[in-house]
């Protein structure tokens, strides 16, 4: 992927990457943004006080989108209450939304479609499916480096800001239903999607990183981009 991208500066201008991300009802705990103060020692401050049950029972949706030297597609919701993507339905979702929307989206007509390794996006129907309808023109599944988020800037970039933004302010006061939570990430996501210059820097760091991830061998990056 190095090599395939990384030969031109202008090559990041025909991807798409896309990625999907969960989001709960229940507000995330940070470690860093709750904290305790007391006087005396910490064995005298109420466990209840110290440690946070996290409700495994927590309704979620799970959202789908892409981004392009272009800008962002709309937040599309493909699963709700942690319901599985599978193969037929990723398929259905690639036919019927996400490249309709990229078609729209990118001016030109060469672009390239990028997603991760995930089983619905490996799968022989999706795949098949990409071959017939992209042909050259996608990162097959074996392309991919395994269990890489360091490349794919919604991962490595996007979903972090996005998630910080939608439980902004809400401390420990969790989403009333899942249409008040589906509202709040697509505010947030557009305001995102409409800053084209922040999207561009971000993307920019994407072949540096596949450089990265290759001379690692396939494990983990620590990098700081500006």
């Amino acid at each position: 992927l190095a090599e395939r991208f990384g030969k031109s500066k202008r090559s990041i201008e025909r991807c798409v990457w896309q990625d999907e991300k969960d989001f709960t009802l229940e507000v995330p705990f940070n470690s860093q943004n709750s904290r305790v103060y007391g006087k005396g020692k910490k064995s005298d401050v109420p466990d209840k006080n110290l440690f946070h049950q996290k409700n495994k029972q927590s309704k979620k949706v799970m959202v789908s989108a892409c981004v392009s030297w272009y800008g962002a597609t709309k937040p599309f919701f493909v699963s709700d209450d942690g319901m599985k993507v599978n193969a037929l339905s990723y398929q259905k979702h690639l036919d019927k939304q996400l490249i309709p929307e990229i078609n729209n989206l990118v001016s030109r007509k060469d672009w390239v479609y990028i997603q991760d390794s995930a089983p619905s996006h490996r799968s022989n129907l999706v795949q098949g499916y990409l071959k017939e309808k992209l042909r050259k023109r996608f990162v097959k599944s074996n392309e991919w480096p395994p269990a890489s988020p360091d490349c794919n800037p919604l991962d490595y970039h996007f979903w972090d800001k996005v998630k910080v933004k939608v439980y902004e302010n809400r401390f420990n006061e969790p989403f009333e239903n899942e249409n008040q939570l589906k509202r709040r990430i697509k505010r947030v996501w557009n305001e995102m999607a409409s800053d084209v210059v922040e999207i561009r820097k971000a993307l920019k760091q994407f072949v540096p990183r596949l450089k990265q991830v290759a001379e690692k061998e396939g494990n983990c990056i620590k990098m700081t981009f500006k």
